[in-house]
């Protein structure tokens, strides 16, 4: 679950999709516009705290770049989050292909389209390192243990390197302390919203 985290965290995730990209030109969708922009200030050095909104969150996950990494990378599709002091909510659907190596008989059978996924995950952030925690967690609305969990949907979500996303440590593990992306401190998740905390220069 270590890249997990950048998404759930909701920033770490999106700070380090960012590293790998060039400075965007402003989308037409002012929100995911200034989102990115914001993101940028915290790769680039910036020594000030960066706000993000719930709201820009999640249009940043919906952008084009963090769609098709959750598509291809977690099997995850019109993922939104809410924010809680400590904890991130994520709903969302999952690929029901993604089920079968963990569910096994218990699985849908083949061909049965995407599946509701909903999370509560904790998110830790500070001292340049991260770890999160599934707390609950249901795919179709049938509880499943936060072990299953892990393995069917964020067994996918890898290490981040500081050149971009590459598979450079493995899964990220449930509870396993991860280096949050250059630049990024620490976070502090709040009621509808994150603080970005950058690293000292």
């Amino acid at each position: 679950m270590r890249s997990l985290i950048p998404l759930f965290a909701a920033v770490p995730l999106l700070a380090a999709v960012a590293a790998g990209q060039q400075t965007p030109s402003l989308p037409p969708d002012q929100v995911e516009g200034a989102a990115w922009l914001k993101v940028f200030q915290v790769r680039s050095g910036s020594p000030e705290p960066v706000l993000l909104s719930e709201a820009e969150v999640n249009a940043l996950l919906g952008s084009a770049q963090l769609t098709a990494f959750l598509t291809e990378q977690a099997g995850l599709t019109e993922v939104r989050v809410r924010l809680f002091p400590a904890e991130v909510q994520l709903s969302g659907l999952v690929d029901a292909e993604r089920l079968r190596a963990v569910l096994g008989p218990l699985a849908p059978p083949p061909g049965t389209p995407p599946q509701p996924v909903d999370l509560a995950v904790e998110v830790r952030g500070a001292g340049g390192s991260g770890e999160v925690t599934i707390l609950r967690g249901a795919v179709a609305g049938v509880e499943l243990p936060p072990r299953v969990i892990a393995e069917a949907v964020l067994g996918g979500l890898v290490g981040v390197s500081e050149s971009g996303l590459e598979r450079v440590r493995g899964p990220i593990l449930e509870g396993e302390p991860f280096p949050l992306p250059r630049g990024l401190a620490g976070i502090e998740l709040r009621a509808g919203e994150v603080l970005l905390l950058p690293a000292p220069p």
